[in-house]
C-alpha cells in the first residue's frame, strides 16, 4: 500500500514538474514573440520618421529607400505606400507611383490609395521612363530592372545592409574589406584609399559608410530574365540615354552607364551586347557616406630639454595600433603655443610626431564618439650629440611632482643636485624639473662609461613619504631612454603601491630592466 502510494506520488511530482517546465517555456516563447514584435514596430516607426525627414529635406531618393524598408516590415499599413507614392510623384515618376499604389491597394484595400491612383492614372512620366508592376513585385519580362534593389544600393549605408540582410562574412585586407551577403547575391567592397570607411576598432565598416563598389554574383539580381543577354538598345531604352562602350584592351569591352544613383560597368562585346547573366560587373553607388561618429584628440608639444612649447610639430595619424608606415589618414601641426586639437572618426590610431632636429616619436590613441582624448604633454627629444644619451620622464596630471633620479657610485643627479661631473669627465644635467604634473623631467648624460653602474628610478615627491600609496602606480608615468646608437627604450609604470619606481640599471653598457614599485628605504 505504501509502495503504491509512493509510486503515485513520484509520478504526480514528475507530471507537476513537467507541467511547470512546459509553462515556463510557453511563457518565454510568448515573451520572446512580443519582444520581437516590439522591435519590429520600433524599426517600422524609425523608417517612417526617417523617410519623412528626407521628404522635408527634398531628398526623395533616400526617402524612397526608407519607405520601402517600412513596407517590408509591415505591408498592411497605408502610410508608407502613400509616402512612397508621393516621393515618386515629386520626382515626376508617375508610373512608379502607380506601381506603389497598386501594390498598396492589393495589400491594404485602402480607399485612399484608390483615390490617389485615380488622380494620376493617365499622367505620363516627366522623365519619359515607364515602370511596370514586375519591377517591384515578381519577375518581369526581358528588359526590366529591379528598380527597388537598384534604388537601395544607390543609397544604402553599411548599417542599412545589416538591418535589411543581417550580419555577413567580412574579410579585412590592408586597406579594404569585403562583406559577402549570400541572400543579396553580392559582395560589398569598402576601400580606405580615398576616405576612411573601416573602423579598425570593430573590424567592420562604419555604420554610415556607403560601399566603394558592389559586385553581383549574376546580373539577374538587378536585371530580370537576362539569361540570353542584353542588347545595347535595351539598356538605352531603359535608362533614356546612350551607354558608353569602353575598349579596355586585350579584346575586353565594358558597357558603362549611370542609373538611379549607381554607376554600372558590365562586360560586353564590341557592340555593347551583354552576353549572359554571369557577365562580370561592378556597381558604384554615387551617394556619399554620412559623417562618421567622431571624437577629439588634444595635447601639447614641448622640448624635452627646455620644457618650452614646440610649434610646427607635424603629427600624422595612421589607422591601427603601432602602424609606423603607410599613408596617414589625417595630419595636423602644433600651433604657436605647442597645442593640437583635431576631430577624428572613432577608431584607434598611431600618432607620429616629427620636427626637424628632433627624434621621431610614436604613440597609440583611441578615439571614441563624443569624447576628448587628452594625450597630455608630449616631450620631443632633440637629436643627441655624439656619445650622448638621455632619459625623459612623463606622467599624467597627478601626482603633481615626480622626481627623476640617476645615480652612480660617485654622483647622484636629482632636483637637489641638478648637475654633476664624473671623474672621467662625464657631464650630467637635469635639464628640466617639472613640479606641476605631466612632466617632462629630463636628464642628459654626455657619454656612457662602460665601467660605471647607472641606476635610474622615480620618486613620488608628492607622497611626502607616506607608504602604501598607489598614486605613483596610477600616474600613467612613462620613461624613455634614448641611447647614442639611435635606440630608444620605453617603460610604463606598473600598477601597485610604492613611493619609488625602480626603472632600470645600466651595467657594463648593458641596459637591465627592473620596472618595479617599492617603498623608499631612507
Amino acid at each position: 500500500m505504501n509502495e503504491d502510494y509512493s509510486g503515485q506520488a513520484k509520478r504526480t511530482r514528475k507530471y507537476w514538474i513537467m507541467g511547470v517546465s512546459a509553462g515556463v517555456v510557453f511563457i518565454l516563447l510568448i515573451g520572446s514573440f512580443f519582444i520581437y514584435q516590439g522591435m519590429k514596430k520600433r524599426q517600422y516607426v524609425k523608417h517612417i520618421e526617417t523617410a519623412e525627414n528626407y521628404v522635408a529635406a527634398k531628398e526623395y531618393d533616400k526617402a524612397i529607400v526608407a519607405y520601402r524598408l517600412a513596407i517590408k516590415i509591415n505591408k498592411k499599413q497605408v502610410r508608407p505606400y502613400q509616402g512612397l507614392s508621393d516621393a515618386y510623384i515629386a520626382q515626376g515618376e508617375y508610373s512608379q507611383a502607380r506601381l506603389v499604389l497598386k501594390a498598396g491597394m492589393l495589400e491594404t484595400g485602402s480607399a485612399l490609395l484608390e483615390q490617389m491612383y485615380a488622380k494620376i492614372r493617365d499622367i505620363p512620366d516627366e522623365s519619359g521612363l515607364q515602370a511596370d508592376v514586375q519591377s517591384m513585385y515578381g519577375n518581369g519580362s526581358n528588359g526590366e530592372w529591379n528598380d527597388s534593389l537598384i534604388t537601395e544600393i544607390g543609397h544604402f549605408s553599411y548599417k542599412n545592409y545589416v538591418d535589411e540582410y543581417g550580419q555577413a562574412s567580412i574579410r579585412i585586407g590592408e586597406s579594404n574589406c569585403s562583406v559577402a551577403y549570400p541572400k543579396l547575391g553580392a559582395i560589398l567592397y569598402f576601400d580606405n584609399s580615398e576616405e576612411t570607411k573601416i573602423n579598425t576598432l570593430t573590424g567592420k565598416p562604419y555604420d554610415g559608410t556607403v560601399p566603394s563598389y558592389i559586385v553581383f554574383d549574376d546580373l539577374s539580381k538587378i536585371f530580370y530574365n537576362c539569361g540570353e543577354g542584353l542588347s545595347l538598345e535595351t539598356i538605352e531604352q531603359i535608362i533614356g540615354s546612350a551607354p558608353e562602350i569602353r575598349n579596355m584592351g586585350n579584346s575586353q569591352w565594358i558597357l558603362n552607364f549611370q542609373y538611379r544613383g549607381c554607376d554600372f560597368s558590365i562586360d560586353c562585346d564590341e557592340n555593347g551586347f551583354i552576353q549572359n547573366q554571369m557577365a562580370s560587373n561592378k556597381v558604384i553607388p554615387l551617394s556619399k557616406s554620412v559623417e562618421q561618429p567622431q571624437g577629439t584628440v588634444q595635447g601639447s608639444m614641448v622640448d624635452a630639454t627646455t620644457g618650452g612649447m614646440l610649434e610646427d610639430v607635424t603629427i600624422n595619424f595612421r589607422q591601427g595600433d603601432n602602424v609606423k608606415e603607410g599613408d596617414p589618414v589625417a595630419t595636423t601641426t602644433s600651433n604657436t603655443s605647442g597645442d593640437i586639437t583635431l576631430d577624428l572618426p572613432e577608431d584607434t590610431y598611431t600618432m607620429e610626431f616629427s620636427k626637424e632636429g628632433y627624434t621621431i616619436e610614436y604613440m597609440t590613441v583611441t578615439i571614441t564618439q563624443g569624447n576628448t582624448e587628452d594625450i597630455g604633454v608630449k616631450a620631443l627629444s632633440p637629436t643627441l650629440g655624439e656619445g650622448e644619451w638621455r632619459i625623459v620622464l612623463e606622467w599624467g596630471e597627478e601626482p603633481a611632482d615626480l622626481d627623476a633620479h640617476l645615480e652612480t657610485s660617485s654622483w647622484h643627479v636629482w632636483f637637489s643636485n641638478p648637475q654633476a661631473t664624473g671623474s672621467d669627465g662625464t657631464e650630467v644635467n637635469l635639464d628640466v624639473d617639472e613640479r606641476e604634473g605631466k612632466g617632462p623631467e629630463t636628464i642628459t648624460v654626455s657619454q656612457m662609461n662602460p665601467d660605471e653602474k647607472y641606476e635610474f628610478y622615480v620618486y613620488n615627491y608628492s607622497s611626502n613619504g607616506a607608504k602604501n600609496s598607489d598614486a605613483l602606480g596610477k600616474s600613467e608615468a612613462v620613461v624613455k631612454l634614448y641611447l647614442s646608437n639611435g635606440e630608444m627604450m620605453q617603460y610604463s609604470v606598473p600598477s601597485g603601491t610604492g613611493t619609488v619606481w625602480n626603472v632600470f640599471n645600466i651595467v657594463n653598457g648593458e641596459v637591465k630592466e627592473i620596472n618595479e614599485l617599492a617603498e623608499i628605504e631612507n
